[in-house]
């Protein structure tokens, strides 16, 4: 697996992506921030319990756990103000 960074930022989600095969909810968002993370596009993972909570941090200042990977990033994880 590959290793998980930190990202202080503000979460925009930018689209709903097409539900898993299990029918849970996938977001495509992005991180804007004072770190190397502003500007790029991440999703959430297939059949993480983060898509259920996602929406209530659009817009908000968050603390977000990133992977980046060959073929897409992904967000793991998030805390914040709700």
């Amino acid at each position: 697996m590959k290793e998980t960074k930190t990202v202080k930022a503000t979460l925009n989600i930018i689209d709903r992506l097409k539900s898993s095969v299990n029918g849970n909810p996938k977001y495509k968002v992005e991180l804007i921030g004072l770190n190397s993370a502003t500007g790029v596009i991440f999703e959430t993972e297939t059949d993480a319990m983060l898509g259920y909570g996602i929406t209530n941090y659009d817009g908000k200042n968050v603390n977000a756990e990133v992977r980046y990977l060959k073929n897409k990033n992904l967000i793991t994880k998030i805390t914040g103000e709700i």
